[in-house]
Order: C-alpha cells, then structure tokens, then sequence
C-alpha cells in the first residue's frame, strides 16, 4: 500500500507544479496588459483565500458533517468548472478569438 501511496502523492505533486506554473501563464492571453497587474493580484488572493483561509475549515466542517462530503462538494466544482471552461470557449468561439 505505501508504494502506491508514494507514486499517487508523486503524481498529485507533479500535476500541481503543471497547474501552478501554467495559471500563471495564461493569465497574460486572458487579461488585457493594463489590467494585468490588477488580474495577478485577485489571482494569487483567491488562490491563497481558497488554499488556505477557506478550504481547510469549509472541508474539516464537511468531513465531520458526513465523511463523503467533501469528495462530492470536489466533484461538483470539477463540474462547475468544466462547465465554466465550456462556456468560456463557446463564448470566445462567438468573438473569434484565437
């Protein structure tokens, strides 16, 4: 069991980094240049709000209410976003962006 555990908290760790580097990435296609200073600082807040001030307490609170809960609230929001990235192609498709 520990060998999978090991290669299961590698990947997570390696698919983070990816996630990481490339939010950071993207976001100057994204956001116009004169608002792209003020875009990268509502990002890393909401990345260090939800990561750290939120996410803990709200997932603690779901786990004790009923252990599965936390693991559907995250397949919801992986729903959600799916859904949110659908959209956003469909709407950047109708505006012909590259």
């Amino acid at each position: 069991m520990e060998p999978l555990l090991c290669a299961v908290a590698f990947a997570a760790a390696a698919v983070g980094t990816l996630f990481d580097s490339s939010d950071q990435a993207a976001l100057p296609s994204l956001v116009p240049r004169p608002l792209l200073s003020a875009a990268n600082s509502r990002l890393y807040v909401g990345t260090v709000m939800a990561g750290l001030f939120v996410g803990p307490p709200v997932g603690s609170w779901l786990f004790t209410s009923a252990s599965w809960s936390p693991f559907a609230v995250d397949a919801l929001s992986f729903l959600g976003s799916a859904a949110l990235v659908l959209a956003f192609e469909s709407f950047a498709f109708k505006q012909g962006v590259p």
